[in-house]
């Protein structure tokens, strides 16, 4: 009996240990795959856009910017001179217009004055949204103008030295107004704080991109001869400035930026007779790309991608880079000025004003074969 427990218990151990066999668990280290960071695309897109030339205002009327809020609803400020015809010395005045998808509806947005804070006919320079319910913009009062999708508010804007050129930001919490002298203001939803005094420069132009997946803010800025950069805007990096030795000889007007993701920014910077369109990365700044030139002084800036951008400016010229070659628009080209656009996805938005007679236009772009 003793023998057949012993056969028993040896058979049992051995099938334990060939059945396990095949089961070992794997303690090798486990190889992880980390997220692509600050990827640029490589392909290209198309330059084919079909457009529309609408003029908003008569004679003394002007665009200065333009925000896409949704897929039907546009926003573009500035001052626009309605007049009623037959008397040319009467006229209705307007600083908003609104694109609905097939037509323009005009608003007067009120905004406060310096002057006793009454409500002012003041024409807007800058406009910003993220969402429907999150619309700010800056007026020639001195005021800023914000909409949280239930009611209108207008205050005078402290903290400032000048008037603010543009805006940017990620939410009614966390917002950024650049201008002139030097000026760069943060709203927290409270409060409005002046977060730059290092540099005395006309900014122009902001713009930034949120990382989720650090929680963390990358925030452009540019003016008429400095670049900065900061990461969520409480303290600032000049990139370059005045009299710099960073970029070729004669680049010395970095007008627009456009953040292209966690990493990289496009600054488009004016030469002795070109425009540079340079490409900058946060990881290394005192390192760039030159993507290619091109001959028009530009004003605003937008786009989707590396691989698909809008420049806009002076003689109604605009450009489109779409990751490989420009292409021009001479259909669109005369004797104004663009001051600003906005791209989403295959439509464009285009708008300033023309050199007869100096009335507001916009210039609508839809992407052909979407």
């Amino acid at each position: 009996m003793k023998v057949i427990l012993n056969y028993l218990f040896v058979f049992v151990l051995s099938f334990f240990f060939l059945t396990c066999a095949g089961c070992k668990k794997d303690l090798s280290p486990i190889e992880k795959k980390e997220e692509p960071v600050c990827q640029l695309p490589t392909d290209t897109t198309s330059h084919e856009f079909t457009w529309t030339v609408d003029t908003l205002g008569g004679q003394g009327s002007y665009l200065k910017d333009v925000a896409i809020i949704s897929e039907n609803e546009t926003w573009v400020v500035g001052n626009l001179h309605l007049y009623r015809y037959p008397n040319p010395n009467q006229y209705d005045y307007y600083n908003c217009a609104k694109w609905n998808g097939s037509e323009w509806t005009y608003s007067l947005l009120p905004l406060v004055s310096v002057v006793g804070n009454d409500t002012a006919h003041a024409d807007i320079y800058a406009i910003f949204s993220t969402n429907k319910d999150n619309i700010w913009v800056f007026s020639s009062a001195g005021s800023y103008g914000y909409w949280n999708g239930n009611k209108w508010k207008s205050e005078i804007m402290p903290s400032r030295k000048g008037s603010i050129n543009d805006i940017w930001g990620t939410g009614p919490d966390n917002m950024f107004f650049v201008g002139n002298h030097g000026t760069i203001v943060h709203y927290n939803g409270q409060t409005f704080k002046s977060v730059f005094n290092q540099v005395d420069d006309d900014f122009k132009s902001i713009s930034g991109f949120y990382d989720e997946r650090k929680d963390k803010t990358h925030i452009w800025v540019s003016g008429t001869r400095t670049l900065l950069y900061s990461e969520g805007g409480a303290e600032w990096q000049i990139v370059f400035e005045e009299n710099n030795t960073l970029l070729p000889q004669g680049y010395v007007n970095p007008t627009c930026v456009y953040a292209l993701n966690e990493c990289h920014v496009i600054s488009t910077i004016w030469g002795y007779s070109d425009l540079g369109l340079f490409l900058f990365d946060n990881r290394n700044l005192s390192e760039y790309k030159i993507i290619d030139y091109y001959n028009i002084f530009p004003r605003g800036l937008s786009g989707n991608g590396m691989n698909d951008i809008f420049f806009v400016g002076d003689f109604n010229r605009v450009g489109h880079y779409n990751g490989k070659s420009i292409q021009d628009y001479p259909e669109l080209a005369g004797g104004g000025i663009f001051h600003s656009v906005a791209f989403d996805s295959n439509n464009v938005y285009v708008v300033g004003s023309t050199g007869v007679g100096w009335s507001a236009v916009v210039a609508r772009g839809t992407r052909k074969n979407k």
